[in-house]
């Protein structure tokens, strides 16, 4: 009768063991886009610097720090009381159209002949400078378009690309034009511009899906109601994702969660989807 009984436990000991249970994700590959994303500042390709043609007062200024100029339009003069020069007063004319955006002295100021005074720059010829490491010029193409991040977003659009890099930063000046006349950046604002230099079709899991074994990277496969560990190989990451460039495919199932520890080979019980 004892053994009966002691029979009858084992079997309900038996029974009442479950299988572990665990979340899986089907593999899908998806369309991600490879950035490149360099520092840069909004200058002007039109920019002219005006010095100081002679020493003396800086007088009458008509025009001030933000100013639109015309080509040849006077901005001020400078007088210098010296006979030499006649008592003439010398206009300080913009030898281009553009706006004032450095102006080092106000009305009333000594200037000394020959220091830089004022400087115009042509805001329709502002563009975002950009030096590009040696590596990755090969993925820029002219016209390509990208994003200049300073504050806000703004459209751009690879303009130039020095083809030789310079020997001491190993680095080449690109510019990228502004796209949209309407949205354009402040002369002088730093940010950042990304560039998609290309899409490729990707199969990325979370890293914390990987195991890490005697220098070999494997997955939990889960096939025919086992979890079958398998080696993969890894690629690009991805922010937090890595990309598995073999051992598992599209279509494959892996498992992405468990409540407790499985073992190669251990037979699971896959959790009811709760989307």
């Amino acid at each position: 009768m004892l053994k009966l009984i002691l029979i009858f436990c084992s079997v309900v000991v038996v029974a009442s063991v479950k299988k572990p249970e665990v979340f899986t994700e089907k593999i899908k590959a998806k369309d991600v886009q490879k950035k490149l994303v360099f520092p840069g500042i909004v200058r002007s390709q039109k920019q002219s610097l005006i010095l100081a043609e002679n020493s003396g007062v800086v007088t009458r200024l008509k025009k001030q720090l933000g100013y639109s100029v015309s080509k040849n339009e006077i901005i001020g003069y400078i007088e210098n009381p010296d006979p030499v020069y006649q008592f003439k007063p010398l206009p300080i004319r913009s030898p281009i159209a553009g706006r004032i955006t450095d102006m080092r002295f106000f009305e009333g100021s000594q200037v000394e002949k020959g220091t830089h005074i004022i400087t115009i720059t042509d805001p329709k010829s502002l563009v975002v400078e950009v030096q590009v490491p040696a590596k990755d010029i090969a993925s820029l193409k002219i016209g390509g378009p990208a994003e200049f991040n300073a504050g806000g977003k703004y459209a751009v659009r690879l303009l130039g690309l020095s083809p030789t890099p310079d020997s001491s930063s190993l680095t080449s000046m690109a510019l990228f034009s502004f796209t949209d006349p309407k949205q354009i950046a402040t002369s002088g604002v730093q940010g950042s511009v990304e560039y998609i230099s290309s899409v490729k079709k990707m199969i990325l899991v979370s890293e914390s899906n990987l195991i890490r074994k005697a220098q070999k990277v494997y997955l939990r496969k889960y096939l025919d109601g086992k979890a079958v560990f398998v080696e993969v190989k890894t690629g690009d990451r991805v922010e937090d994702q890595i990309e598995i460039v073999s051992g598992l495919y599209e279509g494959d199932e892996f498992i992405s969660k468990t409540a407790k520890h499985i073992k190669d080979g251990d037979e699971v019980t896959k959790a009811e989807s709760t989307n």
